[in-house]
Parts: structure tokens; sequence; C-alpha cells
């Protein structure tokens, strides 16, 4: 069994890195535009963190245009304003372990901890499917499904431009903090 001083450092650690994991983006895309010269920007860049979606959102809207894709518009992103509620929950669960220690507090917290970044991943990968298929079918570039899909980590080439979509620093401290405290709570049994 964890003692409580280690027990409370752990938990204080894991909501440190929960706050950080927060504030930083968990999820980028960068798209290298500079060979359709119709940009001011060379690069768009779109990023996805606790305070919501920022970055070069109308360039990305004008480029998604282009294949019929809707704009994207933060504003619509239900996930976005449940996001704080879920992180708020992680540390809770996670305090009220490093408090009181009990079996389902550090259940609670294992499922919060490790639901963020999966969750956060399977909703952007669903995000990317829902651009990708309800778009306009009489935009001015018509493009297969599969030629516009964008993986959730990876790299895709569309009409001569490269777009890179990368976990950010949110997602790796997000990760850490689950595994921190899956190693330390598991000793809990």
């Amino acid at each position: 069994m964890v003692r409580f001083p280690v027990r409370a450092s752990v938990a204080a650690l894991v909501c440190v890195l929960l706050v950080a994991g927060f504030i930083f983006p968990v999820w980028e895309l960068r798209a290298d535009v500079r060979s359709l010269g119709m940009f001011p920007e060379g690069f768009i860049q779109i990023r996805l963190s606790g305070r919501g979606i920022a970055g070069h959102i109308q360039s990305f809207n004008r480029f998604g245009g282009m294949f019929g894709i809707r704009p994207l518009k933060p504003e619509e992103f239900i996930e976005l304003r449940l996001y704080p509620v879920a992180v708020a929950a992680a540390v809770v669960a996670t305090v009220l372990w490093g408090v009181r220690g009990a079996r389902w507090l550090r259940l609670a917290a294992l499922v919060l901890l490790w639901g963020i970044p999966v969750g956060a991943m399977g909703l952007t990968q669903l995000r990317l499917a829902i651009m990708a298929y309800t778009r306009d079918p009489m935009a001015p570039y018509y493009m297969e499904v599969s030629s516009l899909l964008l993986p959730v980590f990876g790299t895709k080439k569309i009409l001569g431009a490269i777009i890179y979509t990368l976990p950010g620093p949110g997602l790796a401290l997000f990760i850490a903090a689950a595994l921190l405290f899956s190693l330390f709570a598991r000793r809990e049994t």
C-alpha cells in the first residue's frame, strides 16, 4: 500500500501535469501551402488545447473551402466545452485519491486520466472524418473522401499542399500524468 506522503506527492505531480496538459496544445495541424501561392502565410497552423482552437482558422477555411469542406467553427465543438470539465474531474479524483487512497477513487482517476488523451485523439479523428465526409460535392476541386481524410497523426499531400498532423505537448503531458498515476496507484491494490 502506498503511504500518504508518497500518495499525496504523486497526486500533486499528476495534477500539475494535468493543468500543464490543459494549457498546451494536444493536437496540431501544419499545412505547407507555399506551393499554392494563394495564402499570405507559407504555413497554415491549427492548434487544439484547453483554451479552444487557435491558429490560422480563416486560411484553413479558405483551403478547405476549395474542396467543399464546411468552415471550421470552434463554437460548434461541444467537446471543447466538455474538455475543461473532464480535466477538472480528473484533478478532483486524483486529489481525493491522494488524500483518502480509496480503491474506487483510484479507478475513477485511472479512467479519467487515460480517457482524456484517448478521448481527445478519438474525437479529433472523428472531427477529421466528418470534415472529409460531409462536404459540398459541387466544390471547385473534387477529390475522393480517402484523399481528403486526414490521419490524426501523419502526413498527407492534397493539391500541392503538404499537411502534417501531430501530437502536441499537451498530449504528452496527459499521457505522462496517466502513466505516473498508473505506476504508483497499482501498488494500492
